[in-house]
């Protein structure tokens, strides 16, 4: 269904982007046509002039060659624009058909946004509706906003009990990369993402991972965080069963202003899972903390910085 959706959505855009070029194409070759015609009426009123108005006036055989040279060469022009633009201009409308109508496959964007903040709801409604034994993976620089805001702590504390599990993957506070996303970040974003990074991990997801210290037999879920310390991503990433984000990080920008999209489209879905799975697997010598029925760690209070 979610597949039939995407290709749905991917041929209503199809549509609508034909939509736009044919409308271009009509616009433009009506304007040409009345350029024409505009051409053509100068062309016949110079005639007119050359045949009876010349002749009242003596010595006119000059004027009189060049109006009909320069009469000739409008209507021949008008005539030559008409036939070679009008037929080039459709043959390229159908060349710009032919290359949607293949292309059409490959769209895999469903809905895009200039700010990934937009789709923070999103995020909140989809963990919402999250059930036993669903699991969701992210990705981020810091993830303050996941734990603290949307979807915020109290929520992921209940679907951990509830059965839901989390893989989480956040910015070592030294990692190589941390000093260049520093000095592109500090005049228009987080002032000092590494101090941004320890409040984190030392605030809301230690104040988390502590709450399930006691009482773990209740627990259904899971929830893991690792730390990725020089694995090259500058991107954040959100992925369920029913739901998938990619926002890359733009220098100048905070994280969280930067665009984004959602895609439904399952190849691409596994492109960004191989990328997660690969950065999970590299990062499993950084474990910030772990907690699920039968184990508990939590790391963050050895965390340098």
């Amino acid at each position: 269904m979610i597949r039939a959706k995407g290709l749905l959505i991917g041929r209503r855009r199809t549509c609508s982007h034909m939509t736009r070029f044919r409308t271009i194409f009509h616009d433009a070759t009506w304007k040409l046509l009345r350029l024409v015609a505009i051409l053509i009426a100068t062309g016949i009123c110079l005639i007119m002039i050359d045949i009876y108005l010349l002749p009242m006036i003596s010595n006119s055989y000059a004027i009189s060659s060049v109006i009909q040279k320069l009469s000739t060469s409008i209507i021949g022009a008008a005539i030559l624009v008409l036939v070679v633009d009008i037929g080039l201009r459709q043959e390229i409308l159908n060349d710009i058909q032919e290359i949607f109508h293949h292309s059409q496959g490959n769209i895999f964007v469903d809905r895009t946004v200039l700010g990934r903040h937009e789709l923070l709801n999103p995020i909140v409604i989809d963990l919402q509706k999250a059930t036993n034994g669903d699991q969701i993976d992210t990705v981020g620089v810091v993830e303050g906003t996941f734990f603290t805001g949307s979807p915020g702590h109290e929520l992921l504390r209940r679907k951990i009990i509830s059965g839901c599990h989390f893989r989480v993957i956040i910015l070592h506070p030294d990692s190589l990369l941390l000093t260049c996303i520093q000095n592109e970040s500090k005049l228009y974003g987080t002032p000092d993402v590494k101090n941004s990074v320890l409040i984190t991990a030392r605030g809301v997801i230690n104040q988390l991972v502590e709450e399930f210290r006691k009482g773990r037999s209740k627990i259904q879920g899971s929830i893991e965080i690792r730390m990725h310390k020089d694995i090259l991503s500058c991107a954040y990433y959100y992925s369920s069963a029913t739901l998938t984000i990619f926002s890359p990080y733009l220098a100048h920008k905070r994280g969280e202003l930067c665009p984004a999209f959602t895609t439904s489209d399952r190849a691409y879905q596994e492109e960004l899972k191989s990328h997660f799975a690969a950065m999970w697997q590299l990062s499993e010598g950084y474990i910030l903390a772990k907690v699920n029925r039968t184990e508990f760690q939590n790391n963050i209070p050895a965390l340098s910085g």
